[in-house]
């Protein structure tokens, strides 16, 4: 099984739901992915289905130090992300979570988690008027 970025409908990218971790090798080949959307330079927004995929914890290291490693390609690049979560309890922890990261300061990009796809990409065209000014 592969994990594939959607990016059919870029600029916004969909980073479509994930129910069991990516192994090391997929993780691999979603932070390649991902690397490429910022090697092309052009803006975009993410919208994760479900919020991002979980990972191993070998693919979540490895993501980790890749972003850390892009953080400033991230905020040049990603006009944001939502997280699209339909489950208003699963939202609302989601909602905690994301406040928690953004308080930190430690996301390079504005995020926030929303229960419709039309909300989601309402956003989304919304983050990439602003950025385009």
């Amino acid at each position: 099984m592969t994990y594939t970025i959607d990016v059919s409908a870029f600029p916004l990218v969909w980073l479509p739901a994930q129910y069991q971790p990516l192994d090391e090798d997929q993780s691999q080949a979603f932070i390649a992915g991902l690397g490429a959307l910022l090697d092309a330079g052009r803006r975009y927004v993410l919208i994760a289905e479900n919020g991002p995929p979980p990972m191993s914890e070998a693919g979540s290291q490895a993501f980790t130090q890749w972003f850390r490693r892009e953080r400033d390609r991230l905020r040049q690049v990603c006009a944001g992300m939502v997280m699209l979560i339909a489950d208003s309890q699963a939202r609302a922890v989601a909602e905690g979570q994301v406040a928690a990261m953004l308080r930190g300061g430690a996301w390079p990009y504005p995020m926030v988690v929303l229960g419709t796809r039309q909300d989601a990409e309402d956003w989304a065209v919304g983050q990439l008027a602003l950025v385009q000014g």
